[in-house]
């Protein structure tokens, strides 16, 4: 249930987040802008990866052993794909600090 909290915090934090334009190298702070590519992006990947699926199963006591094996697998794919998305942000991370370092100067100490 926490890991689902911090997945629903992250979501609310990623439309409140600016995001890096990869052409410009500008900052986009407009909120519809982000929201319109945040939605085109992981917006469902997100969503669905902190749907508390645990209290489904207390929920619904008729679900067939199958039926919970299938929905565990499916919930364990998508937190996976959200590791992966967390990933990928830290090596786009390395990227614009190394951009910072290379074209700016910033952080050289020289």
């Amino acid at each position: 249930m926490f890991l689902d909290f911090l997945f629903f915090v992250d979501v609310v934090l990623t439309f409140n987040t600016a995001i890096l334009n990869d052409v410009t190298w500008t900052l986009e702070d407009n909120r519809k802008i982000i929201a319109i590519t945040y939605l085109k992006s992981w917006f469902i990947i997100d969503v669905l990866s902190c749907f508390p699926f645990g209290l489904l199963n207390h929920a619904n006591n008729s679900m067939t052993e199958s039926h919970m094996q299938t929905l565990a697998k499916a919930y364990k794919f998508i937190k996976l794909i959200k590791l992966t998305r967390i990933m990928k942000i830290m090596k786009d991370k390395n990227r614009f600090f190394y951009y910072m370092d290379e074209y700016l100067k910033i952080g050289t100490g020289a």
